[in-house]
């Protein structure tokens, strides 16, 4: 070989040689730069290079990498999976592939690594999520089914159980239709299109199954659009309201029963109440002809033989008088009674100070007491039956001032106060007071707390208070200490 062709041959060597170096130093740029993880191991498992991937990888600088063992086994064009451990850090699955490769003239392992815990930790919880769904829908005492293009493809225990089957094989690869009542068919149909193209879920409404031996029954339907291994899916919550639909039917049925009953009873009661007034009526002006007559007789004879009338005789004359006069208030009072119902209430504002200021100096032109205070508060007002309001202040007042006759220092309070946009009023006095306890005959007509030999009257009085305050849809009530005075409260809406 001359001397040229021998220089061209080392010029060619040269550029090969210049080239290699190129490649390995592109080589190492591109793993370098690579943001897969990857290592050069020797063919015995020695790592001689590790890019900066690596290093994050594995939380050490590549000084402390290179010239460890790998510490797992490796073949060529192998893929697998590994766990590395860490001292400080949470361990790392690792998906990694092999691949024989030269580096520096030496036969090695090319490994590319890919960290997939954070997938690997997310598949994993969403398998526990799906096993702990699946058990939800399984112990679900709602019955819950799957379908798709109208085929079920999954139903639960409570599902088979509500259409009477016994096993999935039962309820599976069915369509839904063969379970929906012909009535409702084409609603279903209509509400599936619907969720198909638009909705997102299917509200509640009531339908009727048909059971697998024919049987009907009520039930209440949703429903929801999902993925089921890649197809759209229709997931569907029943509740059997069977029993709640024979019981709302038995409800409407008794409401029915008890309005006929209602009407029936308020037209009886009706006729009832016009005999009674009849009655009622009736027996006041059988009792008004002989009273009148007994008063008529009884004054006739004061006037002409008293003075012939011993003492005695002329007591009892006094005692028939009275009797006489005591009867006649009985009677007004209870035909004052039987009227309250018949009024119809005339509601005005009324200055409550000034009606109580009058029935003030009504008493007091017939009050011999001159011991009696009666206080009044100022600027008192309230919205009721101007008529039947003085009716019940002249009650509670007349009653407040006979039982504080006993006393040396008669006290009577009236005034009100405002709780909860109500107005209250009250009437006090410092009287004989009574028993709470038997505080539930207080405004029934003709029951008496105290004895008539102490205080006079026949019980109608608080009797016909309850009566208008009731009217005006309100409330009385009484607080009371024997000796020690009480309080009536009342209030109207």
């Amino acid at each position: 070989m001359d001397k040229q062709s021998e220089n061209h041959k080392e010029e060619i060597i040269k550029a090969l040689r210049k080239e290699l170096v190129n490649s390995e130093i592109r080589f190492q740029n591109i793993i370098n730069h690579n943001s897969i993880p990857i290592l050069i191991l020797s063919q015995d498992g020695i790592i001689r290079f590790a890019n900066p991937a690596a290093e994050y990888l594995f939380h050490k600088s590549k000084e402390k990498l290179i010239g460890q063992p790998f510490g797992y086994p490796l073949l060529s064009d192998e893929a697998a999976e590994i766990i590395i451990p860490f001292r400080n850090h949470p361990n790392a699955i690792v998906e990694l592939r092999s691949v024989d490769t030269v580096w520096e003239e030496e036969s090695v392992f090319l490994v590319s690594m890919r960290d997939v815990t954070e997938r690997r930790n997310m598949e994993e919880q969403l398998r526990i999520g799906e096993e702990k769904y699946r058990s939800l829908v399984e112990l679900s005492p709602f019955a819950i089914y799957v379908h798709v293009e109208g085929i079920c493809v999954f139903a639960n225990t409570s599902g088979i159980k509500l259409l009477g089957g016994r096993e999935p094989g039962e309820i599976i690869g069915q369509t839904v239709m063969r379970f929906v009542h012909p009535d409702y068919r084409g609603l279903v149909i209509s509400r599936i299109n619907s969720l198909l193209t638009d909705e997102k879920q299917l509200v509640p409404i009531e339908e009727k199954f048909i059971r697998l031996d024919g049987s009907i029954i009520d039930v209440e339907v949703s429903g929801i659009k999902f993925d089921y291994n890649g197809k759209v899916a229709i997931q569907l919550v029943v509740v059997d309201i069977t029993e709640r639909k024979r019981a709302e039917e038995a409800i409407r049925n008794l409401n029915v029963e008890l309005e006929t009953t209602v009407r029936d009873r308020t037209e009886q009661l009706a006729i009832i109440n016009e005999e009674l007034n009849a009655f009622r009526f009736s027996l006041i002006d059988d009792l008004n002809s002989p009273l009148n007559k007994i008063k008529t007789l009884s004054n006739a004879l004061s006037g002409s033989a008293k003075s012939k009338l011993n003492e005695i005789e002329n007591s009892y004359l006094e005692k028939i008088m009275n009797a006489a006069v005591n009867i006649d208030y009985l009677v007004n009072d209870l035909l004052n009674l039987s009227k309250i119902n018949q009024i119809d209430l005339d509601l005005h504002s009324i200055n409550l100070t000034s009606l109580c200021k009058e029935i003030f100096d009504e008493i007091n032109k017939s009050n011999t007491s001159p011991n009696l205070e009666l206080n009044l508060q100022s600027g008192m007002s309230l919205y009721a039956d101007p008529e039947l309001i003085r009716i019940v202040m002249k009650n509670l007042l007349d009653n407040a001032i006979k039982f504080t006759r006993h006393r040396q220092y008669a006290k009577v309070e009236v005034g009100c106060v405002t709780r909860d946009g109500k107005v209250i009023v009250f009437i006090r006095d410092n009287g004989a007071g009574f028993n709470t306890d038997n505080s539930s005959k207080l405004f029934m007509p003709f029951q008496r707390l105290h004895s008539s030999d102490d205080f006079e009257g026949y019980g109608v009085g608080l009797a016909i208070v309850s009566r208008i305050i009731e009217k005006h849809n309100g409330q009385v009530w009484a607080e009371s200490e024997e000796g020690k005075g009480s309080t009536f409260y009342f209030v109207v809406e």
